[in-house]
């Protein structure tokens, strides 16, 4: 009886030292909540949560299809106005430029939660890339807020399909996900607010974040300037000036009087001997100025020669800046998405070109397409770096809605971010040589 009692004893110690050494686990949502839904991704570190559900719609006219799935990720940063930019980004219709790019109408509304204003993505509309045509809507609610270095993100996305657009918007009425949405950001705001009865504890990092109170200033953004101020008073170095004080040695002066010895002066006419510029005559030898020449040139010209095998042709973006490979007897149209067709039943496109301005910039940019993907794919996600000509990318491979493959490719060099999107006929299909080869052989000024 006691071996049992001291077993039980030293089961709860090790639960509460767990807990305790990972106070954020009181910050998660429980999966309870979640009963009969597909456990998408649950992680918590001693800075993160990271947890996603999924469950198909059963509760919509027959001949319709689709899915409910809520995302929730609380991290630290490093500094408010980091906190801040990540809050900004997720709350910015580019978020969504996969679903413009193919013909989708993306529009928000307000969205007040827990008195927080928020935002509520409307998607709707037909994959005009698609030739099944499949009409789509989606309604994303959207809860992001920072406070200190932290950002706390729930996300609920309930997404039907069907052909015709009409039954879906009035089957998403029908759909609670404003129900939802409220609900969990009520518990979110209970489970990180220690003053509203909160479960957290002593040991919990957030106890120096209480995101109800800085937050409702929604415009995270406009939390950090307050750092600001802190640098005038950065200024109080009027230390500096007691420092020519300091400079009250003018006993230097003299020294100037103990460069009196211009004796030195008599060794420049010692430099007399010309016979130093001889010296310079025999560094004639200009041999050196052409090993430059020898070693820039060559080497570039070598490029545009593997570039086009047998039966391809070179592509440019109208400035120049990306060239494609692809067969003689491929066409692309478009002025600002551009289509590349050919024989196969591929559609490729190549999205205009965004702007960023550091490497950090760029990483940020990079994860959080890869993020979206991920949350958009029915199934099979996959994700690993993409460096064609040294740019900096990731590409994404999954079944998409409708049982096609989605090959996407986001990459950036010289401030430019290109994306090449390849959508593909069934499920977890290929990529054929040609279009392999056009991946393989992409160059970029």
């Amino acid at each position: 009886m006691n071996v049992h009692r001291l077993i039980g004893v030293a089961l709860l110690m090790i639960a509460a030292s767990s807990l305790w050494a990972n106070p954020l686990v009181s910050r998660k949502i429980s999966n309870a909540r979640f009963q009969g839904w597909v456990n998408l991704q649950d992680v918590c570190t001693d800075n993160t949560i990271d947890q996603m559900w999924r469950q198909r719609l059963y509760d919509i006219p027959r001949g319709l299809d689709g899915y409910s799935m809520v995302s929730y990720k609380a991290a630290r940063t490093e500094s408010p106005a980091k906190a801040a930019q990540v809050v900004k980004d997720l709350t910015q219709l580019r978020r969504f430029n996969n679903y413009t790019a193919k013909g989708y109408k993306v529009t928000s509304e307000p969205w007040i939660a827990h008195d927080f204003p928020s935002l509520k993505f409307i998607v709707q509309g037909a994959d005009l890339t698609d030739e099944k045509n499949i009409a789509h809507r989606a309604d994303i609610y959207t809860f992001a807020v920072a406070t200190e270095n932290w950002f706390i993100w729930l996300e609920v996305r309930q997404v039907i399909n069907g052909p015709e657009l009409a039954p879906l918007n009035r089957a998403m009425e029908k759909a609670g996900g404003r129900i939802m949405a409220d609900d969990l950001v009520d518990l979110l705001v209970n489970l990180w607010n220690p003053g509203e009865g909160g479960q957290g504890n002593d040991a919990n990092p957030p106890a120096q974040v209480e995101p109800p109170t800085p937050v409702e200033n929604t415009p995270p953004a406009e939390n950090t300037p307050p750092a600001e101020p802190p640098t005038p008073a950065e200024n109080t170095p009027p230390a500096e000036p007691s420092m020519p004080a300091e400079n009250t040695p003018p006993a230097e002066p003299p020294k100037p009087v103990e460069n009196t010895p211009p004796a030195e002066p008599p060794k420049p006419v010692e430099n007399t001997p010309p016979a130093e510029p001889p010296k310079p005559v025999e560094n004639t030898p200009p041999a050196e100025p052409p090993k430059p020449v020898e070693n820039t040139p060559p080497a570039e010209p070598p490029k545009p020669a593997p570039a086009l095998p047998p039966g391809s042709k070179a592509w440019k973006t109208p400035d120049g800046a990306l060239t494609l490979v692809m067969p003689s007897d491929w066409t692309v149209t478009g002025k600002t998405v551009f289509i590349i067709t050919g024989p196969t039943a591929a559609n490729a496109r190549l999205l205009p070109p965004e702007t960023y301005r550091t490497a950090e910039e760029l990483t940020r940019l990079l994860k959080e397409f890869s993020d979206i993907q991920r949350d958009i794919s029915e199934r099979h996600f996959t994700s690993r770096p993409f460096t064609p000509d040294g740019a900096t990318g990731v590409q994404v491979h999954y079944t998409a809605i409708g049982g096609r493959t989605m090959h996407s490719y986001y990459f950036g060099k010289s401030g430019r971010l290109w994306r090449l999107e390849i959508d593909m006929p069934g499920v977890q299909t290929s990529l054929t040589a040609e279009l392999d080869q056009m991946l393989n052989l992409i160059t970029i000024q």
